[in-house]
């Protein structure tokens, strides 16, 4: 899920923090039937919306505007509904306005609890639950998703599985032990629902979490052992499928356990492991910034240094600490090896990006002075 004001912390690497839309017709539930012409007219240009949604927001919010007016008029709440969450989607994710995204999330519930749709109020409601999550709204993140399993019954199981995902990484971002108790359940229901479907991506991510959730409790014999589990199950998968990535992603989360035991010999050797599985241009970001802070930490200043620049290769945004911070690192490390000259350039390229945080932050308090 993208945002303007970007969050300052390590990415946790979960599998569903994007929005759910979808594109087949859903049932109506008990409110009354619409004359079919006009549903099928509805779900068309619900359709068209999906359509263009990326390429051309405001219209799209304009046309969801349309359907919500005459699903008010045919007094479909089921439609008016599924409008406002498509137009509060296109708020969150494509147009970025977050404050929008929320409300509108809410007045979509508001019409769809009028219907017997648990699914798509399962969808909807994770969406709002993953705004306050990433506001450290955490409590009523966990509320929502309470919500959702108590209500589990008409739930699709890969659905379910997601939402015990969700609910597990919300304990386990607040911290204290209980609730990594509570996390530890979560992901263990959201395992054996994804083993009974066999959703390998959605096993492979949950015991990388299990592995991430033992390496903040300073377990890392334990936190190993459960990357380690993913890589054993997953490493011969095919190369082209989405499985992949979690191995290289519980490759990262083993060298990072080294790191932190200053072990930097294995945490280089599983970085680089990581490297080969990883795909997506963030997650290779992300390892080679830790492998080049490990090869600085070992001694190795100019193999940090190429790191580093290669890492500055991939896309990336730069007004996410993480990525910003590699400009700072670049500019001690070419100080160090007395290339002056290149670390004023790292270090003016590193306060011109710390502006435009500070300009993005402003701006966003500006306006959405009132979101959660």
């Amino acid at each position: 899920m993208t945002r303007n004001l970007q969050s300052y912390m390590r990415p946790l690497g979960a599998f569903c923090v994007a929005c759910w839309l979808m594109t087949a017709c859903e049932m109506q539930g008990d409110e009354v039937k619409l004359d079919n012409s006009v549903a099928i007219s509805l779900e068309t240009e619900l359709e068209e919306v999906l359509n263009i949604m990326s390429s051309d927001p405001q219209t799209a919010i304009s046309k969801c505007d349309e359907v919500i007016n005459k699903a008010q008029n045919a007094a479909s709440s089921y439609y008016m509904g599924k409008a406002m969450w498509y137009k509060a989607y296109i708020y969150d994710d494509i147009v970025e306005d977050v404050s929008k995204a929320y409300f509108g999330y809410h007045d979509a519930l508001k019409h769809l609890k009028d219907t017997d749709d648990a699914t798509i109020i399962a969808k909807v409601s994770n969406n709002l639950a993953i705004l306050n999550q990433y506001y450290a709204q955490y409590d009523a993140a966990a509320s929502i998703y309470e919500e959702i399993v108590a209500d589990a019954d008409n739930i699709e199981e890969k659905l379910l599985s997601n939402i015990y995902y969700n609910l597990g990484r919300t304990y386990k971002l607040k911290g204290d032990k209980e609730s990594f108790f509570k996390a530890e359940a979560a992901f263990t229901m959201a395992l054996e629902l994804a083993k009974r479907i066999g959703n390998d991506e959605n096993i492979a991510s949950v015991k990388n979490q299990v592995g991430l959730m033992y390496k903040d409790l300073g377990d890392y014999e334990m936190a190993r052992i459960a990357y380690r589990n993913t890589v054993r199950t997953y490493q011969d998968a095919d190369p082209s499928s989405d499985v992949f990535e979690y191995v290289g992603k519980a490759y990262h989360g083993i060298g990072v356990t080294y790191m932190e035991q200053k072990q930097h010999d294995d945490a280089i050797a599983a970085f680089e492991k990581a490297l080969l599985f990883e795909k997506s241009s963030r997650s290779i970001f992300i390892t080679k910034y830790d492998l080049g802070s490990v090869l600085q930490d070992a001694g190795h200043i100019e193999e940090a240094i190429a790191i580093w620049k290669d890492a500055l290769s991939e896309k990336y945004n730069k007004n996410e600490r993480i990525q910003v911070e590699i400009y700072a690192k670049l500019t001690s490390a070419l100080a160090l090896s007395q290339n002056y000259e290149e670390a004023v350039e790292y270090a003016q390229a590193y306060n011109q990006h710390i502006s435009e945080i500070l300009s993005v932050g402003e701006q966003y308090k500006a306006e959405n002075d009132e979101v959660i």
